[in-house]
Parts: C-alpha cells; sequence; structure tokens
C-alpha cells in the first residue's frame, strides 16, 4: 500500500448501550485507552495489530466526570490517575495481575494536593483537572474565579516518584492545553550535532 492511502479495518462489535465518550481518547506505549460514557471500562485499540479489547475501570473513579488518564509510570507500567471532586485528592493504579492471571488495578497511592498546590499557586485553589500521564509525570490543569470575576488558571506538572508539584504557565486564559514534544530547534544545533550554547528553558 502506497503512502497517502487509508486502510479500512472491519467493524467491531465493543457491547454495551453507550458511546465512547468525545475527546477523551489516550495513547499509551502504542495503544489508545477511549473510555465510555457512564461506563466503568474503556476499549483498548493496539495500533499495530489493530485488536479492540477492553478494559475495567476502578471502581472509585466517577466515570460521569471523567477526571482521569491512562498513562505510563517511570518504569513503563500502565497506570491509572484520577482526580477526585472537591477535596483535591488524587489516586493512582498500576495494571497487574491477581493469582489468577487476571488483570487487575492495583492501588499504588492517593495524595492529598491542597497544600502542594496552594504553595505553587500562593494559595489560590480551584477546578482540578488531570490532563495526561506520561513518563512518571501527572500533567494537571486549575483554573478559578478570583474575587473581581477573573478566570485565573495553571498547568502543574506532578512527579509521581518526588511527588513534587512544579507550576509550568499561569494566566488569565481557558485550561484547554496539551503537552507534547517537540524536536530541538535547528538554529540551536552546530553543525556536527552539538549545542550552539544558547540555553533554551523547558519542562516536563
Amino acid at each position: 500500500m502506497g503512502l497517502g492511502h487509508w486502510a479500512i479495518h472491519p467493524w467491531v462489535e465493543i457491547g454495551g448501550d453507550n458511546n465512547l465518550k468525545y475527546n477523551a481518547g489516550m495513547l499509551v506505549h502504542g495503544s489508545i485507552y477511549w473510555p465510555f460514557h457512564g461506563e466503568h471500562r474503556m476499549i483498548r485499540i493496539n495500533t499495530a495489530t489493530m485488536e479492540v479489547t477492553n478494559v475495567d475501570l476502578p471502581l472509585q473513579v466517577d466515570v460521569l466526570r471523567c477526571n482521569y488518564k491512562a498513562g505510563e509510570t517511570k518504569d513503563g507500567h500502565l497506570c491509572i490517575v484520577y482526580a477526585s471532586h472537591d477535596d483535591f485528592l488524587l489516586h493512582v493504579w498500576i495494571r497487574g495481575v491477581d493469582g489468577d492471571g487476571i488483570g487487575i488495578w492495583v492501588p499504588q497511592n492517593i495524595l492529598s494536593l491542597s497544600e502542594e498546590i496552594g504553595r505553587v499557586t500562593q494559595g489560590w485553589l480551584g477546578h482540578l483537572r488531570v490532563v495526561q500521564v506520561r513518563s512518571g509525570y501527572v500533567y494537571l490543569s486549575m483554573k478559578c474565579i478570583t474575587p473581581v470575576g477573573i478566570l485565573r488558571c495553571w498547568f502543574l506538572s506532578l512527579s509521581l516518584e518526588t511527588i513534587k508539584i512544579e507550576s509550568l504557565i499561569h494566566g488569565t486564559f481557558g485550561d484547554c492545553a496539551y503537552p507534547y514534544v517537540m524536536a530541538w530547534p535547528p538554529c540551536l544545533i552546530g553543525c556536527d550535532g552539538s549545542s550552539t550554547g544558547h540555553e533554551v528553558e523547558a519542562s516536563h
């Protein structure tokens, strides 16, 4: 098949009565995880084989708010991170197997973030949203309305290893953002592949 052509695969029965949640897919280790509306499960699409399977969600996850993401730990293990509503608790599960070899979610940690977030935002607390989980870092957004009616938003990163929160950027804008990795600018690379001496600040 040449470049620019689409491969059409057969329809796959995914079961259930609900649709997949809009704009909620997550790419982890070459597989797409996509949650359903109001169900404690996701479908997993292996992008190499196009095999489709069901993956359950931890029962503690509030599927209606959908404030959770699948991702990977620093060691590459599949995990689920969920921010519960209004109490600034972050729940972390890692995928494992039980004694019968059946896949289960193993509770890893429950983190109280209010004090640490208050430290980096100088006391501001608001609606917390999980944006992405990648390589052991949880990317979060938080927005709140000030007493004078101004919307403020922070984008934060949390290391699951050190439990330290870092403020990446904040300002008076919305919380729609997506972290990504970009190539090193060619103008900062010498002919021999070494740095030109310019310094560039970056965040995880």
